[in-house]
């Protein structure tokens, strides 16, 4: 696996223990790369903006839920 990939994955589960920093950073280091590509799709950089929010969001509601990677 890629050192990003486990710096990511590593962020996520330091995030679903509860820790607020490793998501903060987590978004820091995923945010522009997301942000340009919902861009792409949607033509529109208020909509990206918004639709980038509630990923983070959904991310955030969701991190008691997931997995750890097989």
């Amino acid at each position: 696996m890629d050192r990003q990939v486990d710096d990511l994955t590593e962020l996520v589960l330091q995030a679903q223990t509860g820790d607020p920093a490793a998501f903060e950073e987590l978004v820091r280091k995923t945010q522009r790369s997301l942000f340009y590509t919902v861009l792409r799709v949607v033509q529109d950089q208020h909509i990206a903006d918004d639709l980038v929010q509630e990923v983070y969001i959904k991310a955030f509601q969701s991190l008691p839920e997931l997995k750890t990677p097989e």
